[in-house]
C-alpha cells in the first residue's frame, strides 16, 4: 500500500528499489513463456500465437494515485488490428483499446468502462 515503509515491503535479499524490478521480471518471464508456448503450437499452417492476442500491462500506472493515464501496454500475437510500435495519445482511455479489440473479434459494444470511442488501428 501507499503508506507502507520500505521495511514492510521488503523482499528477502533485495533493497526496496530492486523489489519492483524483481516482480516485473517474474511476470514478464511468465508472459514470455506463454507466448513461446503459443508460438510452438501449429494449427492450419500458422502458430496459435498468430491467432491470439495477449494484452500485457496494467490498468493503473501509479497505484498510489490510481492514475490510469499513459499506461504502457504490450500487445503480443497476431490477432489484433493494431500496428507494431504504436504510441497512443495519453488522454485516450484504456477502455477504448478494449472496445477496439472486442470489435476486431466480432463482439461490437457501444461502451466499456470509461471509453470515449473505439481505438482504431
Amino acid at each position: 500500500g501507499a503508506k507502507r515503509t520500505a521495511k514492510e515491503n521488503k523482499v528477502p535479499g533485495t533493497k526496496p528499489p530492486q523489489k519492483i524490478t524483481r516482480i516485473d521480471r517474474h511476470y514478464s518471464e511468465i508472459v514470455a513463456r506463454l507466448a513461446q508456448s503459443l508460438l510452438a503450437v501449429r494449427e492450419d499452417g500458422e502458430s496459435l500465437l498468430e491467432r491470439t492476442t495477449i494484452v500485457y500491462g496494467s490498468g493503473i500506472r501509479d497505484g498510489n494515485r490510481h492514475d490510469h493515464d499513459r499506461v504502457p501496454l504490450l500487445l503480443i500475437g497476431g490477432a489484433h488490428p493494431y500496428p507494431r510500435g504504436r504510441v497512443v495519445a495519453s488522454d485516450t482511455p484504456l477502455a477504448n483499446l478494449h472496445l477496439g479489440l472486442a470489435e476486431a473479434y466480432g463482439v461490437p459494444m457501444a461502451a466499456f468502462g470509461d471509453s470515449t470511442g473505439i481505438l482504431r488501428a
